[in-house]
C-alpha cells in the first residue's frame, strides 16, 4: 500500500505538479473571499442546527470515545465500550459513528479536546473542499485531460454554487471527494493497476445509508459506459474480464464493510418504521422549486430537503455551447439532460433517496457533470463561428431578462452578481473570437471568474449585505459554548455549589428541560437526559413515544417528556430545569422545589423520581395496551410492566413471571383517568365582572363565548362540517374548549390521527373576498399560488384557559422530509389546584385540520405520591454504568421483573447472581429483567449485534484482498 501511494505521489508529482500549485494558490486566494463576511463578524464556519448540534457535536465525542477506546485497548486492556447511556435513554455509539470510522477527515477529532475540535473541525471544513479539488485533478488527468482544462474543471467544482452545503451540512462535502476518488479507482482498475483506490473509495461511498444507493447507481452507469460506448471503451475480448474485476473488488469492498453495515443494516436500518411510511411524492415540484433550478444554473439554491443546487457563472456559456455543439458531444450532452431529470422530477429524487422524500443530497452528480461540462467546452476554448456567437450572446441575454421578469424577488442580488460574471464570460469568449485578446488570457480570465465569481456567490449567502444567512451561523467559538455551557452547565454549577443535593460522579439520575437549547448536550457533556438527534434512531423509543401520543413529529429527535409528571418520575428525572420565573413553562407536578439559579434558568429537583431500576409487581400485555388510549397507557406504567405477547412463553417458562393485570388494576396504582366532556366555543373569554362594569360604564355590549356546531365559524376558524376538524384561514387563529375538569388533575387535550391540509394564498380567499380583490391583487395571489411551496408542518397549541403555559402538538404533512407517520398527540395543560374550567387552542398555519377523535382527559394526581414511593420501597441499589456495563443489587420482595429504563437493543445480555438470565423487551422500548423472591446482584453487558459477525466478513475479505495483492505483487510486469 505504502509503495503503491509513493509511486502515485511520484506519477503526479511529475506529471501534475503545476496544476496542483496553481490549483492551491487559485483556491486559498478565493476562499478569503468566501471567508471575509465571516471573518469580519466574527462568525465560524457551522450553522446553529445539524452543523453545530449534529455533526460538530459527533466530531467532538467521536474524538473522546475513539481516544478512550484506544486508552482501554492499549492501557487498560478493558473492554470498549459502545453504548452511551448520555443519549435519549441510550443508545448504540458505534452504529451512529459509523459515517466517522472510514473517512480520514473524521478521524482528526482524536487528536482534539471538545473546546478545540470547533476550530479543528472548521479547518477540517476547507480541507475537505480542497481534497475535493484534488480529486477531480486526479481523475481528469487519468482520463488524459490537459492540466489547464483540469486547473478549469476542479476550481468549477469546488466552486460551485452547491457548495454552500460547506455552511450546513459540512460532513455531506465528503461526497465531493469521493466521487471522483471512486471514478478514478474504475479507471485504475480497467487499466490493470491497484485495486485500493477503489476498494477504500467504493467504502467511502457506501459508509452513509444517504448516499450509498445513489454513488451506487451512478457507479454502474458509469461502468456500463466506459467498458461499452465510450470513444475509448474496451476491445470486446478485454470487457469479460474487466467486469470480473470490477465485481470482484467491489464484492471485497463490501465485505470489508460488513463489520460496520452488518450492525447498522440488520440491527438499527431494517427495523425504523420511518423508512416504510407512505408519503406523497408529487408528480411536479412547485413554480419556486423549477425557479431555483432555472437561477441555480449560474447561482446557487437550497432545494427541498438538504438538497443543494448551482454551478457557478461559467456554466451558462457551456451550457449554450454544448447545446448547439452536441453531435460533438453527444455522451456529454445526455449526461446533462439526465442529470436536469434526476434533479426536476420528483419521483427519480424520490428513488435516489431509497424512495423516501424526494431530495437532492446527491448534489455532488450535478457539481461534477456542471464541472466537467464546463471543462470540456471552454478548458480549450478555440473561438466560436459566427452564428454560435449571435445565440450565445442572445441566450445569455434572455437569460436575464426571464430572470429579471420574475416577480417577488426571486433573483437576488447574489444571483444578479453571478449573472453579472457570465456576462463578463460571454464578453471574453466574444472578444477572443475576435482577436481582441489572445487565448492565454481568456483562459486567465476564465479561471479568475470562476474562482471568484464563485466565491463571491458563496460569500454572498452569508454576507449581510446580501442575503444574510450570517445569522444563522455561530459565532466563533460559540457552537462549543452552546454545547458546554447551555442548560446543563447549571447542573455542573449545582454540583459545585448547592451541597444540599450533589450530583455525584457516576450518578444515574436523569436530568429534563423545558428551555430552548442545543440538542444534544448531554451526550457533549455526558450528561443523563432526554435529548436525541440522530438520523439513525431506536424504532422502539420511537414507538413508545407514539403510543404516548408524545409530542414529537419527528423520529430522528426527541426533546423531553412535555412535563408529564408520571413519565418523569418512571424515567428517572431528578433534575427539572425550565427557564427563571417563567409561566410559560408546563412543569412537572413534583418538581416544587428550586434548588439553584443559573444565569436564566431555573434548576428544580425532586425526590418523587425512580432510579433506571426499580421493580414492577404488575404485568399488562401488549395487546392489552395497544387497545387504550394514549392517556390510559401512561396510567398503566405507574402499576405494572407491559411485555411483549412473544415474551410471554419466555415468562411462562420461568416461572418468574409477576401477576398479570387487566387495564382498570394496572391504572388502579395511581387512579384511572377520566374522560372529560368539552363544547367548542368561539374564541372569546367569559367576561369578568370588572369586564362588565367597564361595559356598563362605557355602554359597549358585551361578548360571550358561542358554541361551535358543524360548519360554524369564529373569526378565522370554521368548524368542519362533521365536526371532526376545523377550516383554518389565517394562522394564529383560535378557538376554546369548554369543559369542568377536576382540581389536582393533570389535563390532556388529545387528538388521534390528526392530519393537517395546508392552503395556497389563493384557498384563503372567500367568495367575496376574491370578487372584490383588484386586478394586480389577483395576480398577485395566483402567482404565489402557483410558485410558492405552502408550508408542510402546522401546530397545534393548547393552554388551560386561566393559564399561560402553552403544550405543542406539531403535525407534518406527508410530503414533509421529516414526516414519521406521526399524527396522535397528547397536549398536556399541566396540573393545578383549582378547577380548569375550558382550554384555549391556536392554530398556527392556515389550512385544514382533520382528526378521527379529540378528546380531554384529566388524570388525577392525588395518589401520585404514594405510587411513586410504592416503587421507591424496591428500588436497585449500587446502581453503577461503565464500558457498556450496567450493575447492581436489588432485593425482591416476591416474584417479579426488573424494570430498567434503559432503551433495549438484542446487544444486551444479562446474569443473574452470575447465572444467565433472559433480557426482556419492556414497556415497548424499555427492558426488564425476570427475578426470583429474594435479594440479587445483576449485571447487563451491551455488544453491537452483529458486529462480530460482521467483523468475521471483514477479516475474511480483508485477507482475500490481501492474497491478491501479494499475486499482483509477484506478477510479472
Amino acid at each position: 500500500m505504502g509503495s503503491f501511494l509513493a509511486r502515485c505521489a511520484g506519477r503526479l508529482t511529475a506529471s501534475t505538479r503545476s496544476c496542483v500549485l496553481a490549483y492551491t494558490a487559485v483556491f486559498l486566494a478565493a476562499l478569503l473571499v468566501t471567508l471575509f463576511p465571516l471573518v469580519v463578524n466574527g462568525k465560524s464556519l457551522l450553522w446553529y442546527m445539524d452543523a453545530t448540534v449534529q455533526e460538530y457535536a459527533y466530531y467532538a465525542y467521536f474524538g473522546h470515545w475513539v481516544r478512550d477506546a484506544l486508552y482501554q485497548i492499549f492501557v487498560a486492556h478493558g473492554p470498549v465500550s459502545t453504548w452511551s447511556p448520555f443519549w435519549g435513554y441510550g443508545d448504540d455509539l458505534y452504529t451512529s459513528y459509523l459515517p466517522y470510522l472510514l473517512s480520514p477527515f473524521s478521524l482528526t477529532a482524536i487528536l482534539f479536546s471538545a473546546e478545540n475540535a470547533e476550530a479543528a473541525y472548521n479547518a477540517v471544513i476547507v480541507l475537505r473542499l480542497y481534497a475535493a479539488g484534488l480529486a477531480f485533478i486526479l481523475y481528469a488527468r487519468l482520463r488524459n485531460i490537459g492540466r489547464p482544462e483540469c486547473l478549469l474543471g476542479a476550481v468549477c467544482y469546488v466552486f460551485a454554487g452547491t457548495s454552500v452545503v460547506m455552511f450546513l451540512h459540512p460532513s455531506f462535502l465528503d461526497n465531493l471527494v469521493v466521487f471522483p476518488l471512486l471514478l478514478s479507482g474504475v479507471e485504475l482498475l480497467l487499466a490493470g493497476r491497484n485495486p485500493l483506490l477503489f476498494v477504500y473509495a467504493l467504502c467511502l461511498a457506501c459508509r452513509s445509508p444517504q448516499s450509498a444507493l445513489p454513488f451506487c447507481v451512478f457507479l454502474l452507469v458509469y461502468i456500463v459506459y466506459r467498458i461499452v460506448f465510450a470513444p475509448d471503451s474496451l476491445p470486446r475480448e478485454d470487457r469479460a474480464r474487466a467486469v470480473r474485476r470490477l465485481v470482484g473488488y467491489a464484492a471485497l469492498s463490501m465485505g470489508l464493510q460488513m463489520v460496520f453495515l452488518a450492525p447498522l443494516l440488520l440491527d438499527t436500518m431494517l427495523g425504523m418504521d420511518r423508512l416504510q411510511v407512505e408519503r406523497d411524492v408529487p408528480l411536479a415540484y412547485s413554480g419556486q422549486t423549477y425557479i431555483s433550478l432555472y437561477l441555480g444554473l449560474v447561482g446557487r439554491e437550497v432545494l427541498n430537503a438538504d438538497g443543494y443546487w448551482g454551478f457557478g457563472p461559467l456554466f451558462l456559456c457551456a451550457l449554450v455551447l454544448l447545446c448547439l455543439r452536441w453531435r460533438e458531444h453527444k455522451a456529454l450532452t445526455l449526461l446533462v439532460a439526465v442529470v436536469v431529470l434526476l434533479v426536476g422530477v420528483p419521483f427519480f429524487s424520490s428513488a435516489l433517496n431509497a424512495f423516501q422524500y424526494p431530495n437532492v443530497r446527491w448534489f455532488w452528480m450535478p457539481a461534477f457533470v456542471g464541472a466537467w461540462a464546463t471543462m470540456r467546452m471552454l478548458g480549450c476554448f478555440g473561438g466560436l463561428r459566427a452564428a454560435e456567437a449571435k445565440v450565445l450572446v442572445t441566450v445569455c441575454a434572455l437569460y436575464g431578462i426571464v430572470a429579471l421578469l420574475l416577480p417577488g424577488g426571486e433573483a437576488t442580488a447574489s444571483f444578479w452578481i453571478a449573472y453579472g460574471c457570465s456576462l463578463v464570460v460571454v464578453g471574453a469568449l466574444v472578444a477572443s473570437t475576435a482577436r481582441l485578446i489572445d487565448a492565454t488570457r481568456t483562459f486567465a480570465l476564465l479561471v479568475a471568474v470562476a474562482a471568484f465569481g464563485g466565491a463571491v456567490n458563496l460569500a454572498t449567502y452569508v454576507s449581510p449585505a446580501y442575503d444574510g444567512n450570517i445569522s444563522g451561523l455561530n459565532d466563533a467559538g460559540g457552537a462549543y459554548a452552546d454545547m458546554a455551557y447551555g442548560s446543563t452547565a447549571a447542573l455542573d454549577r449545582l454540583n459545585e455549589d448547592y451541597h444540599g443535593l450533589q450530583l455525584e460522579e457516576g450518578d444515574l439520575w436523569r436530568y429534563d428541560d423545558a428551555v430552548d437549547h442545543a440538542n444534544n448536550a448531554n451526550l457533549f457533556n455526558e450528561r443523563l437526559g432526554i435529548d436525541f438527534y440522530s438520523s439513525l434512531y431506536s424504532n422502539d423509543v420511537d414507538q413508545f413515544h407514539s403510543d404516548l401520543a408524545l409530542n414529537n413529529p419527528s423520529a430522528v429527535y426527541y426533546l423531553g417528556l412535555n412535563g408529564r409528571s408520571s413519565l418523569e418520575a418512571l424515567l428517572g428525572v431528578r433534575y427539572f430545569i425550565a427557564p427563571r420565573d417563567d409561566e410559560g413553562t408546563i412543569v412537572p407536578f413534583q418538581f416544587d422545589e428550586v434548588s439553584y439559579r443559573y444565569f436564566n434558568w431555573d434548576v428544580l429537583t425532586t425526590r418523587q423520581s425512580l432510579a433506571l431500576a426499580f421493580v414492577q409487581n404488575g404485568m399488562l400485555t401488549r395487546s392489552q395496551w395497544d387497545s387504550l388510549s394514549p392517556v390510559e397507557r401512561q396510567s398503566c406504567l405507574m402499576g405494572s410492566v407491559v411485555v411483549e405477547d412473544a415474551d410471554l412463553p419466555v415468562l411462562a417458562q420461568s416461572g418468574l413471571a409477576p401477576v398479570s393485570l387487566d387495564p382498570v388494576g394496572a391504572m388502579a396504582s395511581l387512579g384511572a383517568p377520566d374522560e372529560v366532556p368539552y363544547e367548542v366555543t368561539s374564541a372569546v373569554d367569559v367576561p369578568t365582572p370588572e369586564d362588565a362594569e367597564r361595559a356598563a360604564r362605557t355602554g359597549k355590549e358585551l361578548e360571550y363565548p358561542q358554541k361551535l356546531a358543524a360548519g360554524e365559524a369564529s373569526g378565522y376558524v370554521v368548524r368542519a362540517e362533521d365536526g371532526q376538524g376545523f377550516v383554518v384561514r389565517s394562522g394564529s387563529s383560535r378557538v376554546h374548549l369548554d369543559f369542568d375538569a377536576p382540581a389536582n388533575s393533570e389535563v390532556y387535550v388529545v387528538f388521534e390521527n390528526l392530519r393537517f391540509t395546508p392552503f395556497s394564498r389563493l384557498d384563503t380567499y372567500t367568495d367575496e373576498e376574491w370578487e372584490n380583490a383588484s386586478a394586480l391583487v389577483r395576480g398577485s395571489v395566483l402567482w404565489d399560488s402557483a410558485t410558492s411551496e405552502t408550508t408542510q408542518r402546522a401546530s397545534v397549541w393548547a393552554r388551560g384557559i386561566d393559564r399561560s403555559a402553552w403544550s405543542q402538538g406539531q403535525v407534518y404533512t406527508t410530503d414533509y422530509f421529516m414526516y414519521a407517520g406521526h399524527h396522535d398527540f397528547a397536549l398536556n395543560l399541566g396540573v393545578s389546584e383549582e378547577p380548569l374550567t375550558g382550554a384555549v387552542l391556536e392554530f398556527s398555519a392556515a389550512g385544514v385540520y382533520t382528526y378521527d377523535s379529540m378528546t380531554v382527559w384529566a388524570q388525577p394526581m392525588d395518589r401520585f405520591d404514594s405510587a411513586v414511593e410504592e416503587l421507591q420501597r424496591q428500588q436497585a441499589s449500587d446502581l453503577h454504568y461503565g464500558n457498556g456495563v450496567i450493575s447492581g443489587n436489588i432485593d425482591m420482595e416476591e416474584d417479579g421483573l426488573l424494570f430498567l429504563s434503559v432503551s433495549y437493543s438484542d446487544g444486551w445480555s444479562c446474569t443473574v447472581d452470575g447465572q444467565p438470565a433472559d433480557v426482556l423487551k419492556a414497556d415497548v422500548a424499555f427492558m426488564a429483567v425476570p427475578m426470583a423472591a429474594g435479594a440479587h446482584s445483576f449485571e447487563l453487558r451491551y455488544t453491537t449485534p452483529y458486529a462480530f459477525e460482521g467483523a468475521i466478513v471483514s477479516g475474511i475479505s480483508l485477507a482475500v484482498l490481501v492474497v491478491l495483492l501479494i499475486r499482483r505483487r509477484r506478477r510479472p510486469r
